[in-house]
């Protein structure tokens, strides 16, 4: 499988202007807004980065956590009520794939988000999968498993199906992916307990995203264990499956990625936003 991948893009301005409905002092938008927001930890352990800190996501739709939100995420209660504060962990609209930094007690994170860590959401048009990729060494087995293939065997009337997960799971096995995963992925290719581990992504996973993309509905990868070397990353596969990720890192320049859904065309955009 060959594709076509984009590391550096353009540079926009953001301004922020997660509630449902939205709040009474945001914009009359057009536009559904979703964030994707992942890796934001700081040095200080029950605290996410100063530049997040200062974010207000009152006027986004959607807020797309993309895990490793604080060194120990669920190490103890009282990160899950600052975590809880800051990105209204049990607000529907708020998904959460759990990272490597986050997985300490997920019994604890579903009592706060009301969920599995792994689920299915719809909104509008767009078919969202979160999933767990620190449970077996980022193998999708199980009832996870199943949840995934129930989705993709029956999706229909939808513009688009987004898996959101931390760990880049499609960089094991894909050479083309492998060779480039030092410039963007924090976790390296390996057996560490953050690397990417050899998984069955491409074996269960794939076939069933390929077999979505041939009905015509736009699939995407979201990935959210970058920001130590980049912001950024984008891959379109010749399926025509989009592999994108999005993290930050303990820096100045630091972007975050923001959607952008039209319901009365059904098109989704993304692009990469300083903060």
């Amino acid at each position: 499988m060959k594709g076509l991948y984009t590391i550096l893009l353009p540079i926009f301005s953001l301004v922020f202007v997660h509630c449902t409905p939205k709040h009474q002092t945001c914009p009359v938008a057009q536009k559904d807004r979703f964030l994707h927001i992942a890796h934001c930890y700081s040095s200080q352990p029950d605290r996410v980065l100063q530049q997040v800190e200062k974010l207000d996501f009152d006027c986004q739709d959607l807020l797309l956590l993309g895990g490793d939100l604080l060194l120990n995420s669920s190490k103890e209660k009282k990160h899950l009520d600052y975590l809880d504060h800051k990105f209204d962990l049990s607000n529907p609209n708020t998904l959460w794939s759990v990272g490597n930094h986050d997985a300490q007690n997920e019994t604890q994170i579903s009592h706060f988000t009301k969920r599995q860590t792994y689920y299915h959401y719809r909104w509008k048009d767009i078919s969202f999968v979160v999933l767990n990729t620190e449970l077996n060494g980022g193998d999708i087995l199980g009832e996870q498993l199943q949840l995934l293939q129930n989705v993709t065997d029956t999706l229909a009337h939808a513009k688009y199906l987004m898996i959101l997960h931390h760990k880049l799971i499609w960089l094991h096995g894909e050479y083309s992916l492998e060779v480039l995963s030092k410039y963007f992925s924090n976790g390296p290719i390996g057996e560490c307990a953050f690397c990417i581990k050899k998984n069955n992504f491409y074996e269960k996973i794939y076939p069933k995203l390929v077999q979505v993309e041939r009905k015509g509905i736009n699939v995407i990868c979201l990935g959210g264990d970058i920001g130590k070397f980049t912001n950024e990353f984008e891959y379109k596969t010749k399926e025509g499956i989009d592999f994108i990720a999005s993290g930050m890192a303990d820096r100045n320049d630091n972007k975050v990625l923001q959607f952008e859904y039209d319901p009365l065309t059904s098109v989704l955009n993304w692009k990469y936003l300083d903060i």
